[in-house]
């Protein structure tokens, strides 16, 4: 299972470290099962994608355990305009705890069998 209490840590602490985020979710793709992506989208990881894929690779390694990490199979730095943020943006949210899930679904060309959205 993946510990969505400590993705939604992390997101807080990313937000404090770095700013706005406009998407910060978790995606099981249909081609990869089993397997987690850490999408993100901010205007401070477009800017420099490299050091931003760093930084959470870090701050991943830092809050996660080893078999926590095995969990994940990569971490995507989503651009703004891309039709898979639009898609991913414009999904229903739900108003209970903050963290929208989605079941068999797709955004853009992305066919995934569970997300989980943490900020969008």
């Amino acid at each position: 299972m993946i510990p969505i209490k400590k993705y939604e840590d992390i997101k807080t602490r990313v937000q404090k470290e770095k700013g706005g985020l406009d998407f910060f979710g978790l995606i099981l793709r249909e081609d990869a099962p089993g397997v987690w992506d850490l999408v993100v989208s901010a205007p401070w990881a477009e800017a420099d994608e490299w050091s931003a894929l760093r930084y959470l690779s870090e701050m991943l390694r830092t809050e996660l355990e080893p078999q926590e990490l095995r969990q994940l199979s990569r971490i995507v730095i989503l651009e703004k305009g891309s039709p898979v943020f639009k898609a991913l943006i414009s999904a229903p949210r739900s108003t209970g705890n903050g963290v929208t899930e989605l079941h068999n679904s797709s955004a853009g060309d992305i066919y995934f069998r569970h997300a989980y959205i943490l900020a969008a």
